[in-house]
C-alpha cells in the first residue's frame, strides 16, 4: 500500500541506496534522504496498524468489482511485515497475503486460496503478477523498485497544488519490470502525492496517485488512492473505510502455517 507506497506499496521499503551528487538542490538534501524520510514516513498506519479498505476494480469498458479486505502489519526489528486478509465478496472471501521484509534480500511474500485452502510462495517472476485482478503487482506491494535503484533529483515542482520533490527512480539492471519510476513527494509530509510507472520501453504504464490525505493518530495518512494502467485502461480505487494506528498486532499471524487458520 509495501502503499509504500501507495496503499500496500507504502507499507515496505527501506534499503541503502546510491545517488548521485548532481541530485541535490538548494536545501542540500538528496534524492535518497527525501526517499528515505518519506518510506520510513507510514504514510498508510501498517508500520503499527489496522485497517479495512474497500478495493474497487474497473476495465477498460468500466465494469466495477468491489472487494473489502483487511490489513493488519507492523515492524519487527525494524522490518515491516503484514497480512491482508479478503473480506468480501463470498468468492474471495478468506483469501490472505502475507509479506515479510527482509534485510538485503527480496520480501518473502504468501498467498493462500481460501478457494482451494492451499499456500504458494510468491518469488521469481510471479511477482510481476497482478495482485487478485487488481492494478498492483505482488512487486509494487513489496516496493523493491524503489528500494533497488538509483536516484535522481529533479527541479521542485507542485502535484495537485502541493509544494513536491521531483524524483526519477532507475532500478537496477535485473531487478524490475519497470524502466524507471517517477515520484513527486509532497514537502511538508513527505507522503508519495504521484508515482508513474514506465514498462521497458520507457513508455509510460500506471499512474499512482494519492486522492486524500487526512489526519490520523496525529499523522497525516492518506485515505484514498487511484492505481490507473494507462496501457490497459484498468484501474483500482483504494478507499479506507476504517483505521487504528498504533493497534495490537500478535506476531503469531505472521507466519505462512497460520494462513487460512
Amino acid at each position: 500500500m509495501k502503499i509504500a507506497t501507495p496503499l500496500f506499496a507504502a507499507c515496505l521499503l527501506a534499503l541503502s541506496l546510491w545517488s548521485p551528487a548532481s541530485a541535490a538542490a538548494d536545501d542540500g538534501r538528496t534524492a535518497k534522504d527525501i526517499i528515505d524520510t518519506m518510506t520510513n514516513g507510514d504514510s498508510m498506519a501498517f508500520d503499527q496498524g489496522y485497517a479495512v479498505v474497500e478495493l474497487v476494480i474497473e476495465n477498460k469498458r468500466g465494469k466495477q468489482r468491489i472487494r473489502k479486505v483487511e490489513s493488519k502489519g507492523k515492524k519487527v526489528d525494524g522490518l515491516r511485515r503484514f497480512v491482508i486478509t479478503f473480506l468480501e465478496p463470498d468468492d474471495v472471501a478468506g483469501t490472505q497475503m502475507l509479506s515479510i521484509e527482509r534485510k538485503g534480500e527480496d520480501d518473502l511474500q504468501y498467498l493462500y486460496l481460501a478457494s482451494m485452502k492451499e499456500t504458494r510462495k510468491i518469488a521469481g517472476a510471479d511477482k510481476n503478477d497482478n495482485f487478485m485482478g487488481t492494478d498492483f503487482t505482488f512487486a509494487d506491494m513489496e516496493q523493491r523498485d524503489v528500494e533497488n535503484a538509483v536516484y535522481e533529483r529533479l527541479p521542485d515542482t507542485e502535484a495537485s497544488g502541493i509544494p513536491a520533490y521531483h524524483i526519477v527512480a532507475t532500478p537496477n539492471a535485473g531487478t524490475s519490470e519497470y524502466s524507471k519510476l517517477e515520484l513527486w513527494v509532497d514537502q511538508k509530509d513527505h507522503l508519495p502525492l504521484k508515482i508513474y510507472y514506465f514498462d521497458k520501453k520507457d513508455r509510460l504504464l500506471k499512474k499512482m496517485i494519492s486522492k486524500k490525505i487526512e489526519p490520523n493518530g496525529g499523522k497525516p495518512t492518506i485515505t484514498k488512492l487511484l492505481m490507473k494502467n494507462v496501457q490497459k485502461g484498468s484501474r483500482t480505487s483504494l478507499n479506507m473505510l476504517r483505521l487504528e494506528r498504533g493497534a495490537a498486532i500478535p506476531d503469531a499471524i505472521f507466519n505462512p502455517d497460520a494462513l487460512g487458520k
